[in-house]
């Protein structure tokens, strides 16, 4: 568990086992743009907690006085094949928006085989709570037997033990989309999950969006790798880099939907889009849209594309995943899908690192009709630096390069410049104007 800040905080660990049982850390303190890393199992060892019992799993809250959000960390959970890096849930988000979900909405794919579906659900109050449980899948709604909490308690969800209770197999639903609805107005309930794959090794994390966000009826990926890339872009260093772009959308409602999805990217140095074909999708179910049948309508070879995804339902009736497969090796790269709406989406702060081998990556969309300028600004060995005049032509993406920025040595509005040797440190980028934006980061292979 990591945390960086700019303000001195103090503040204590909460470890909820699986069962609920809770124990309490002592204060601990942590200084202004200090990292302070927190080995979970020597936290629980310090207080003579046995982490192989009923602590061998289970949640962490943590508690600190402050306005805002002055803390910012992640989880990053070790395995065998491969590290999970897990975000925080914030109680509360800027101008005290709630930042935790009435209902938890996800959605699920190529089910079968070994793979499974797993949500870990947590419920983060001191009342027993009841959840209802469904599986909405071939454009009908099933649901499970009640979901019941303990205080604290964290149950595991696997959907294939749920299908086999209603004596259903993957077979039945290799798409589909998973809803848990507490029985209480008290927002009780927090989820990850993950698709597994024993056989690979490989794991994939699921989404819960945040119904409070779904705000308007689009949605948005940024920097979408596709085909064969042009030598211009920052995917071209993947070995054999040949992308598919999968696009998974889940229909929460009954009646069926009308989706209409625009690709979008740069020719000539201008922004460019393409309009697909409207496409429809039952109620009650999760499809899969290869945009490979869609190639001959746009201007490839491209560096990166964006999509745009469109519903005529309300708000949160659609969620969206994307998926770009490298053909040669099978690798998987998930991206960032957000509402439109989505006024977080516009600003981020992040580490970055590279090294002889990788590149780090910024992607910037406006999903906006006008122009967008962002504040942008890396710290690094001491030395900030900012990226000045970066503005965004409606519906435009660019992409920034970690490493080129630094090999360009060119020196911001106060005459700074990132040092020569600098390989890794944060970064810090925000809209100006009051216009949709997205952004996220990548590691990407070295281009030689």
């Amino acid at each position: 568990m990591k945390f960086n800040l700019r303000i001195r905080v103090e503040f204590t660990v909460a470890v909820h086992s699986l069962s609920g049982k809770t124990v309490v850390s002592k204060p601990m303190t942590i200084q202004p743009s200090e990292e302070l890393v927190i080995n979970v199992k020597k936290l629980l060892t310090g207080m003579d907690v046995d982490y192989r019992g009923d602590f061998l799993e289970g949640r962490l809250t943590i508690h600190f006085k402050g306005r805002g959000n002055p803390l910012g960390g992640r989880m990053l959970v070790e395995g065998p094949h491969e590290t999970l890096n897990l975000g925080p849930v914030w109680s509360m988000g800027e101008s005290g928006l709630n930042m935790l979900p009435d209902r938890l909405n996800t959605l699920w794919y190529d089910l079968g085989g070994a793979r499974d579906v797993a949500a870990t659900v947590t419920n983060i109050t001191n009342q027993p709570v009841s959840a209802d449980l469904y599986l909405d899948f071939a454009g009908e709604r099933h649901a499970a037997p009640l979901l019941r909490f303990a205080p604290h308690e964290t149950k595991h969800v696997s959907v294939t033990e749920v299908l086999a209770a209603m004596k259903l197999t993957a077979y039945h639903a290799p798409t589909g989309g998973l809803s848990i609805v507490p029985r209480t107005p008290k927002l009780s309930l927090v989820a990850q999950g993950k698709i597994t794959d024993p056989e690979s090794g490989r794991i994939t994390a699921l989404k819960f969006p945040l119904p409070q966000l779904e705000v308007v009826s689009s949605l948005h990926a940024s920097g979408v790798p596709i085909s064969i890339p042009s030598e211009d872009s920052p995917f071209a260093g993947v070995k054999g880099a040949d992308f598919l772009p999968h696009l998974y959308v889940r229909n929460l409602l009954p009646s069926e939907q009308t989706l209409n999805i625009t690709v979008e990217y740069s020719r000539e140095g201008r922004p460019d889009f393409t309009p697909l074909p409207p496409i429809t999708v039952r109620g009650y179910t999760t499809q899969d849209i290869r945009l490979d049948s869609y190639f001959s309508l746009l201007p490839l070879p491209l560096p990166f594309c964006s999509l745009q995804i469109r519903y005529n339902g309300p708000p949160g009736s659609v969620m969206a995943e994307v998926v770009s497969v490298n053909e040669t090796s099978g690798k998987a790269n998930e991206i960032l899908v957000v509402n439109e709406g989505n006024g977080y989406a516009g600003s981020l702060a992040s580490y970055w690192g590279f090294d002889d081998d990788t590149d780090f990556s910024v992607f910037l969309t406006n999903m906006g009709d006008r122009p967008c300028r962002v504040g942008f600004r890396i710290e690094t060995s001491g030395v900030v630096y900012y990226l000045t005049k970066l503005e965004l032509l409606p519906r435009e993406t660019q992409v920034i390069s970690l490493r080129e920025l630094r090999d360009k040595q060119q020196p911001d509005f106060r005459g700074t410049v990132i040092p020569a040797n600098a390989v890794e440190g944060r970064l810090f980028y925000n809209r100006v104007d009051n216009v949709p934006m997205m952004g996220r980061v990548t590691v990407v292979p070295r281009k030689r």
